[in-house]
């Protein structure tokens, strides 16, 4: 973690402080053009003394309008939310930081991690007034969620060099989403509400566990290859990352754009056999139609299994190259009994299983009337959560 950088931290009483309007991170200039504002109590009077400070933290930068000392006392909402934590049986783990440290120090919050999220629950909402201007109104509650791997909602978009800060507009139920490239499976949601400091504590902890139900995918599910493959086509974002890995998939993607043949050591048989077969299912879109159900069509052109920028698609790698393959493997009649696929036969795809995993967010298992398949990929299971999110947490 980097240190909040005192030099660009100065106190409000005394003068405004001189934030940068650009920041050179990871040899990029990220352009930060935020005007930061003030710090405003319950009666709308400014605060003073308070500081005004942003800490680079992994790439993320968190803006602090924070009183220079300010003493309330949140542990009996923290005991209730552990309590209704325990009572329910929650995986959920409350984190026991409730304040922030030097500068910031007057920052107050509770922070709920489940699974790879943070939830926050803070005391002080930061927010855009009418003229675009960032400030904080303290006790008035803000909920947040985010990937626990960074300390707050504000990302940078690296394709446009901004810094992409995730406040909504001032006024109760504003509420702004977004999506951090660095984890698209986890969206991030910044949300005001009716709350104050002065609301009874099992208001407070009703709506704070509400949003957090409402933003976690319950899992495990069971999907059926229709509700799966809906899913899959409804979500619409690629994947721009690509971790070296999937190479058996690579393999079959070079058998679909014609950079193999059976002579190559590229390919393997049992992927030419496939795609010989594959090739009579697809449509004049490119679209494939399952042969267990005809109703059902992965609508991706197979015949693209990279993005522009040469990295494979996992819309592709989930659809085709192993739900479509599967699929040949059990249905197509020259293919079902063929010893080079038969490992691949599984019979009839009675459901899709998605539930948490150990090495990867989720662990995904095709299971058939006779055997079942993984998704084994990491990239696999990371698009495959952050579609089924789309579909579950609209």
């Amino acid at each position: 973690m980097v240190k909040m950088d005192q030099q660009l931290i100065e106190c409000r009483s005394d003068k405004i402080v001189n934030i940068p309007k650009t920041l050179k991170i990871k040899k990029s200039e990220i352009i930060m053009d935020i005007e930061v504002g003030k710090c405003f109590a319950r009666d709308n009077k400014e605060v003073y003394p308070y500081w005004v400070s942003f800490d680079p933290n992994k790439g993320h930068l968190n803006y602090h309008i924070v009183p220079k000392n300010r003493n309330i006392d949140i542990e009996d909402i923290k005991i209730c939310i552990e309590n209704r934590i325990k009572d329910e049986d929650l995986e959920w783990i409350i984190t026991k930081k409730t304040q922030g440290q030097g500068c910031a120090a007057g920052h107050r919050w509770i922070e709920v991690d489940v699974a790879k999220d943070s939830f926050i629950l803070a005391f002080q909402t930061l927010a855009f007034d009418e003229n675009n201007i960032l400030n904080c109104y303290l006790d008035k509650i803000q909920f947040y969620k985010f990937p626990k791997n960074v300390n707050g909602p504000n990302y940078i978009n690296y394709e446009k060099n901004r810094l992409n800060v995730l406040y909504p507009k001032i006024g109760n139920g504003e509420r702004i989403e977004g999506i951090n490239p660095e984890y698209p499976e986890q969206r991030v949601i910044v949300t005001n509400t009716q709350l104050e400091l002065e609301s009874s504590k099992e208001e407070i902890v009703e709506k704070f566990v509400a949003f957090i139900k409402e933003n976690t995918l319950n899992l495990p599910i069971s999907m059926s290859l229709e509700k799966f493959v809906d899913s899959c086509n409804n979500y619409k974002k690629p994947f721009l990352e690509d971790n070296g890995g999937d190479l058996e998939a690579k393999k079959l993607a070079d058998v679909f754009t014609g950079s193999c043949t059976p002579c190559t050591n590229k390919g393997s048989l049992e992927n030419i056999c496939f795609y010989q077969k594959f090739k009579k299912y697809i449509d004049k879109e490119g679209n494939y139609r399952f042969l267990q159900n005809e109703s059902i069509v992965a609508k991706i052109d197979a015949q693209e299994p990279y993005l522009e920028n040469s990295i494979l698609n996992q819309k592709w790698h989930v659809l085709i190259a192993l739900l479509a393959f599967l699929d040949i493997a059990s249905f197509e009649e020259d293919c079902k009994n063929c010893k080079v696929l038969e490992q691949w036969n599984i019979g009839k795809i009675k459901e899709i299983r998605i539930e948490r995993g150990k090495r990867t967010p989720i662990e995904t298992t095709v299971i058939g009337s006779e055997k079942n398949k993984h998704y084994t990929s990491v990239l696999m299971n990371k698009w495959i959560l952050a579609a089924i999110e789309n579909q579950y947490l609209k």
